[in-house]
């Protein structure tokens, strides 16, 4: 988020600085969106509880949703706003905010998302030396675990363009899908069918939105041009 401000502040000046700001709190928008953001992950979760359930006849502890342990004081709602400002507003002011809009000027929606997935990977590589998560990685799940940055991609390029440039969305959703991955509810077949549905949805939307502008609302393009009014499209 830090980069993002000051690349923009240097290429842009302060209307550029403004206009960043703006589509972080860029709020109206469809009230559909907010529901596929925020509760989009939520019924990939029950949808996987489900089909887990019904396929072997163990449930998931559906009251352990939004609980974590590594902070298991926080609560389903603390929780959610720890991953929301943290991972969702943290990264998605840099990853959609300032890098998705400009990649995709000159190219489809679609190669832009792959290619900010390769930085979005590198971004992760110190996790790999504190978190035991990353650090327990074969290579098996450091494979499904790029598949899913890929997966991700797209599904926040998706939000990002059919909203018109609104960084609140992805924001939004980014925490979401954080607290239905990693609260403890999730684990073993729960995780990789929630990763599978997430997916088809991906795939869905490359289908139907087209590789060119993921959205049938076209795609939100920047060009850095340092002047008195942004390049926004």
């Amino acid at each position: 988020m830090l980069a993002a401000f000051i690349v923009t502040a240097a290429t842009r000046g302060l209307p550029g600085v403004k206009e960043l700001v703006g589509r972080i709190f860029k709020w109206r928008v469809r009230t559909d969106w907010y529901a596929y953001s925020l509760f989009g992950p939520v019924v990939i979760f029950l949808a996987a509880a489900i089909v887990q359930g019904m396929a072997s006849g163990i449930w998931p502890d559906d009251s352990a949703f939004g609980r974590s342990a590594e902070f298991p004081g926080l609560g389903l709602l603390g929780f959610w706003v720890l991953q929301t400002l943290t991972f969702g507003l943290g990264e998605e002011v840099g990853w959609r905010g300032y890098a998705q809009p400009r990649l995709q000027g000159k190219r489809s929606a679609l190669a832009a998302s792959m290619i900010l997935t390769v930085f979005w990977a590198i971004w992760h590589i110190p996790m790999f030396f504190y978190r035991a998560g990353f650090a327990s990685m074969n290579a098996a799940d450091i494979g499904g675990w790029l598949l899913s940055l890929a997966v991700g991609s797209v599904l926040l390029a998706w939000f990002y363009n059919s909203t018109r440039g609104s960084i609140l969305m992805p924001i939004l959703f980014h925490g979401s899908v954080d607290v239905a991955f990693t609260s403890e509810a999730a684990g073993g077949s729960v995780t990789l069918i929630m990763a599978a549905l997430l997916i088809v949805w991906a795939l869905l939307v490359v289908a139907l939105g087209g590789p060119k502008n993921l959205s049938r609302y076209g795609k939100h393009v920047i060009e850095d041009k340092r002047a008195e009014n942004g390049g926004a499209t």
